[in-house]
């Protein structure tokens, strides 16, 4: 079929036309014109253009006319941000300065920055080349050139290598007090009555932006008032250097707390707890049978050369303690009774020095009884000097049966008034 009609503003290219530029054709509507358009990848950054038209009516050309001249110029890069972080500045942390830019061009970009402390110039540089749009590190001020109440301001400018940006500053970043959040305690357990060791652990929980630790620990029992006043302790416990006092009579009470403190301030105290030490006497028979073998009659033998060992006592403890009762309920003999020359008793001290008071114990061999008998006084509880000898000595009667020969002995303590 042939088209019934007329065609006007007929147009031959000699390339394919965009959709851009057909959209261009079709929106001018301007007969007789003819229209080249050129890409943009087509000219360069400092390209002067012009265009030369030259009409024709395939006859003759009408006169050529030049049209003004186009230069390509460079797209000038803008700032999109100066940027500052943490959001919330301490003294803990560096403070981290970020520029972002854009450029028409889809250049690489260099970024001069400028940090200012207190409205002060304090250091610049410039970074680069980097992808345009892209947020970039370009510097940091290092948490040890802080101070509480800075005020810092971070420039930053884009540049192209032909143009530069415009500059942009950040807002203020103030640096703030860097306070810890109150502390959550741990152990003694609170209102705990029953606690044994005199220098015992205190135990609490972490917390933020914590460089050191105060611990307060006090007593109104008659012990004396303030023991450990803001101790600085480094880690999450605290073991007194000494010991606690303790009253011989009752438990005695303590109140303690802590505080978290920051390289700027010490945050608030924890709750206050409290515990109590109670007195009490624990003694550990170490060696608890003396055993001499067989012996003949009329022999005699004791256990101060450790041969056999003698009983061996040791203060487990928190107070000092009297072996107040050393008796037993029968004779280790069938022809002698108790309380005579051949079964008799005496307080020797261990390897472990003063560990009792000699003056006010028996140091020399008296008879086993069947009553009570004192025999060792103010016994320590300390772990280096906690243990004491009882040792004993047997003469065999001229009259005595053959046999296996034993008895039990009674050892009862309380504590050193």
């Amino acid at each position: 079929d042939y088209f019934n009609g007329s065609i006007d503003e007929v147009l031959i290219f000699n390339r394919s036309l965009s959709a851009e530029e057909i959209a261009a054709i079709y929106a001018n509507q301007s007969v007789g014109k003819a229209v080249t358009t050129l890409a943009d990848d087509e000219t360069e950054v400092g390209e002067n253009w012009s265009v030369a038209v030259t009409s024709t009516d395939t006859v003759n050309d009408s006169t050529t006319v030049l049209s003004n001249n186009l230069t390509i110029v460079n797209a000038i890069p803008t700032m999109i941000t100066s940027t500052i972080l943490p959001t919330t500045a301490y003294r803990n942390e560096s403070l981290r300065g970020y520029c972002n830019a854009t450029d028409a061009d889809s250049t690489n970009l260099y970024y001069y920055y400028k940090w200012f402390l207190n409205n002060a110039l304090n250091t610049s540089g410039s970074v680069g080349p980097y992808t345009q749009a892209t947020q970039i590190n370009v510097a940091n001020i290092t948490n040890t050139s802080l101070a509480v109440g800075q005020n810092w301001t971070l420039e930053c400018k884009a540049d192209d290598l032909t143009a530069n940006s415009t500059a942009m500053n950040s807002s203020v970043k103030f640096i703030n007090t860097l306070t810890p959040e109150k502390v959550n305690l741990k152990n003694p357990t609170n209102g705990n009555t029953t606690i044994h060791p005199r220098q015992p652990l205190f135990e609490w929980y972490a917390t933020n932006a914590t460089s050191r630790y105060e611990i307060n620990i006090t007593s109104s029992s008659g012990c004396g008032n303030n023991y450990y006043q803001n101790v600085t302790a480094p880690t999450l416990n605290f073991t007194p250097t000494s010991e606690l006092c303790l009253q011989t009579e009752s438990t005695t009470r303590y109140d303690w707390k802590v505080r978290a403190c920051s390289i700027d301030t010490c945050g608030t105290w924890s709750d206050q707890w409290n515990f109590s030490i109670e007195p009490y006497v624990a003694i550990t028979l170490n060696t608890a049978t003396v055993s001499f073998g067989t012996i003949g009659l009329n022999e005699q033998k004791n256990t101060t050369s450790d041969n056999p060992a003698p009983f061996s006592l040791q203060n487990d403890g928190n107070v000092q303690a009297d072996l107040v009762n050393v008796s037993s309920s029968q004779s280790l003999w069938i022809s002698q009774p108790l309380n005579s020359e051949y079964f008799q008793m005496k307080a020797r001290a261990s390897t472990e020095t003063y560990s009792f008071n000699n003056a006010t114990s028996l140091m020399n061999f008296v008879n086993v009884t069947g009553a009570n008998t004192s025999l060792i006084r103010a016994l320590n509880y300390s772990d280096n000097n906690d243990s004491a000898y009882v040792d004993i000595k047997v003469l065999v009667p001229g009259d005595e049966p053959p046999g296996a020969k034993q008895t039990s002995i009674l050892f009862s303590w309380e504590q050193t008034p």
